[in-house]
């Protein structure tokens, strides 16, 4: 019988993300992890930000589930996660051989930070000085406050084409693949 490392004591660690994956061996990515979610609870403190408390349940339950799904390898397999053991945003920073979306990535992340930064100036920079503008142009008032909500949703949406398009030409390039199997033969 192969032995395997405790899936209850995975969970149970995991109730603090990254816990779990130390517990396993993983300490870089357990690291990595729990920075991440120590970093988003801090950045939610700020106010402005508060769309960040988005994430927390998302590294939390990311965390928990890949914990326990690793827990039931064997020590052998698990051995070799050890091994492919690293930081999360490695290939962002810049240490070791970086993949080819790398650059695609630091792209995205960084327009991710322009957006949060131009967010927070606004509110909480520029919106107390629209209270004026609310006694003479009502309208106007509620037109500039709901501007983020709007860029918000439109980045989404664009979001939205961006994948949709990316896999209808990945599809396109499946199927005109030379020796690929033809539908109707």
């Amino acid at each position: 019988m192969y032995q395997k490392k405790s899936g209850f004591l995975a969970g149970l660690f995991s109730i603090v993300p990254g816990a779990g994956h130390m517990y396993l061996g993983l300490s870089k990515k357990g690291a990595s992890l729990m920075a991440l979610f120590f970093a988003d609870c801090f950045l939610c403190s700020i106010p402005g930000l508060h769309l960040l408390w988005l994430g927390i349940p998302v590294i939390w339950f990311y965390s928990l589930f890949d914990a326990v799904n690793k827990s039931n390898l064997t020590l052998q397999q698990l051995s070799y996660w050890k091994t492919q053991d690293k930081f999360l945003f490695e290939d962002l920073i810049g240490h070791g051989q970086q993949p080819q979306n790398a650059h695609k990535a630091r792209l995205i992340a960084g327009w991710g930070l322009v957006v949060l930064g131009v967010y927070a100036v606004f509110y909480n920079f520029l919106r107390p000085f629209l209270w004026d503008l609310y006694d003479l142009i009502p309208w106007l008032y509620d037109l500039l406050c709901n501007i983020p909500a709007v860029l918000f949703s439109l980045g989404l949406i664009a979001l939205g084409v961006y994948l949709v398009r990316s896999t209808r030409q990945k599809a396109g390039k499946d199927q005109s693949a030379p020796g690929g199997p033809q539908c109707g033969q």
